[in-house]
């Protein structure tokens, strides 16, 4: 559904997620760069420093586990440090 304005396509969101027993909302990287998460695929982005590993591969190769867990944990520090932004808490005030 459209709605033919933004106030009503606000109050009929409102509705939708009154009416739900959950919703899981869908976000891009955006939300958690500016709390100081890289995101993987602009310019910069982390997929331009290392080849993403594809799930088939990630299951197939232990040297592929390795190497996932090796990068996760060369962020840990960048991980623990950041907060919650405010598109973070605006879904929290859902």
């Amino acid at each position: 559904m459209i709605a033919s304005d933004l106030q009503s396509g606000v109050e009929r969101l409102g509705e939708m997620i009154a009416e739900a027993r959950v919703i899981v909302p869908f976000t891009g990287a955006g939300i958690s760069t500016e709390c100081g998460i890289p995101d993987f695929r602009s310019p910069g982005g982390i997929w331009t420093r290392n080849r993403p590993i594809p799930f088939d591969e990630f299951v197939a190769s232990q040297e592929a586990r390795d190497e996932s867990w090796r990068r996760r944990f060369a962020m840990e520090e960048v991980f623990a440090a950041a907060k919650p932004g405010r598109g973070h808490r605006a879904l929290a005030s859902l």
